[in-house]
């Protein structure tokens, strides 16, 4: 928990996040575990960080140590990955803060890899606070930038070249460029976090700089205007704004 309220904090400063729960939180993660740890934070935006899209962020990169997410009335765990957001019923709906609680097993008794350390993407400049990252079925100048990118570090698109559209063959190119990194396949279909970090690693040949990768982001949009859409989900005009360090499009 230590990594992520620090990739936090290092986006937006002085983000306040509560660990420990109260006498109301009886039997929660917010309450020290039997190895004396705390497997429960509460995260509120009260210094720009977007709720919405921190909570989606979360579910999206399924980070390794995450149990489950609560939200505006909704709740994502690892274990129901595949039925997405639920309705969430607790007399807390969570409007205010993001729940994030870690580990595997009981609420209180949490076990597993809560410990663990790998990035969850948050500062990196690849995750939330950072640049668009598609999945299976998006359309669009973010699907080509990615495109780009896979092509650049080794990936082939020999049947529909850089279309913009994430098809079956987008699908393989990325499963490819994760076996390359020793990687397992993503069971759904996405670019997360750390595989944008890698892929702009390997393009650019060592470190890269979150202005470097805005800066790359934000000039192909500019040379690449997506076309008129005729199905309602590739953009007509492209909005540029950096708030947080996020580049927005629309």
């Amino acid at each position: 928990m230590e990594v992520l309220r620090d990739e936090i904090r290092a986006v937006h400063p002085g983000t306040t996040i509560w660990t420990i729960g109260d006498e109301h939180h009886v039997v929660s993660d917010h309450r020290p575990n039997a190895a004396g740890v705390v497997c429960a934070v509460d995260v509120l935006g009260d210094k720009g960080l977007d709720l919405a899209a921190f909570a989606e962020h979360l579910k999206r990169t399924n980070h390794r140590a995450v149990k489950y997410v609560i939200y505006n009335r909704r709740i994502w765990s690892k274990a129901l990955n595949s039925q997405g957001w639920r309705p969430y019923r607790g007399s807390n709906p969570h409007t205010t803060h993001v729940h994030v609680s870690v580990g595997v097993g009981p609420d209180g008794r949490s076990t597993g890899p809560y410990d663990d350390t790998t990035t969850w993407g948050l500062s990196s400049g690849t995750g939330i606070g950072g640049i668009m990252l598609p999945r299976k079925g998006d359309k669009g100048p973010e699907v080509e930038f990615w495109q780009r990118m896979l092509q650049r570090t080794g990936e082939k698109f020999p049947k529909y070249g850089l279309d913009g559209h994430w098809g079956d063959e987008m699908t393989a190119a990325v499963q490819s460029s994760r076996k390359r990194l020793g990687w397992e396949p993503v069971s759904s279909p996405r670019i997360t976090a750390a595989h944008a970090e890698q892929l702009f690693l390997k393009a650019y040949g060592g470190v890269v700089t979150d202005a470097q990768v805005r800066a790359a982001v934000e000039a192909y949009l500019r040379a690449q205007p997506p076309k008129d859409g005729q199905d309602g989900k590739t953009p007509t005009k492209i909005r540029f704004e950096v708030v947080g360090d996020v580049i927005g499009t629309e």
